[in-house]
């Protein structure tokens, strides 16, 4: 009976679910990311479920992200060993919502959480990266989660209260922090003449990551389930 109350409710308050393909570009801000080019485009998936009462100033978005990414570790000559790892990525954000006469919106965005990366294994980038073997001889105090925080904005093409999928387009930044003496990789490396050395080093500071994204938006209208 309960139930049946409340489908047969008009309800203002709206649900929306997205789904979007992003690429993503990080720089990692220490001493070991001298050469920035490395191959690191980072492709991922971000769910989201947003609670948006209509014609609303400002709604929160709670978003899931999983992916591959690359973080650079040491400068090998003209070369990078770089970490390839998989990311989940979990971000509550804020967002304020401006308004177009055509039925347009741009949503400005911030908020905070955290990501999970998992070790995937190491690679070298650059010219003569063939010629070099790289490999992770241990790790020590890795931690698996780090806090985040991101801001954005995101574009919204021609969407009015009627319509229940629309799409947008937009860019978020997010910075990872990783803590000092945290993360440490000790690297075994052999040169083009077969040299072996270990050598040592980290991920520490700030991992900072634009992405782009387009994105598919569902709404779901209790009204809609209303008892005819």
């Amino acid at each position: 009976m309960a139930a049946t109350l409340l489908l047969s409710t008009p309800v203002k308050a709206q649900m929306e679910v997205s789904a979007n393909l992003e690429l993503g570009y990080p720089f990692l801000t220490n001493e070991y990311n001298s050469r920035l080019l490395y191959n690191q485009l980072t492709p991922g998936v971000r769910l989201g479920v947003s609670y948006k009462p209509e014609q609303t100033q400002f709604f929160p978005t709670l978003h899931f992200a999983f992916g591959r990414t690359k973080l650079p570790l040491k400068q090998l000559g003209r070369n990078v060993a770089f970490a390839e790892l998989n990311y989940q990525n979990l971000m509550l954000s804020g967002n304020l919502v401006f308004h177009y006469a055509d039925y347009s919106q741009l949503y400005i965005y911030s908020g905070i959480g955290a990501v999970a990366l998992q070790n995937k294994g190491l690679d070298v980038s650059g010219k003569d990266g063939h010629l070099l073997r790289a490999r992770i001889d241990s790790l020590a105090n890795f931690d698996k989660r780090y806090p985040a925080v991101n801001v954005g904005f995101e574009y919204v093409v021609g969407h009015d209260q009627e319509q229940l999928i629309y799409i947008s387009a937009g860019v978020n930044v997010q910075c990872w922090y990783f803590a000092t003496n945290r993360n440490n990789y000790f690297l075994d490396v052999t040169d083009a003449t077969g040299n072996q050395y270990i050598t040592e080093s980290a991920l520490t500071g700030y991992a900072i990551v634009p992405f782009f994204y387009m994105s598919l938006h569902c709404m779901l209208n209790r009204e809609l389930f209303r008892k005819k």
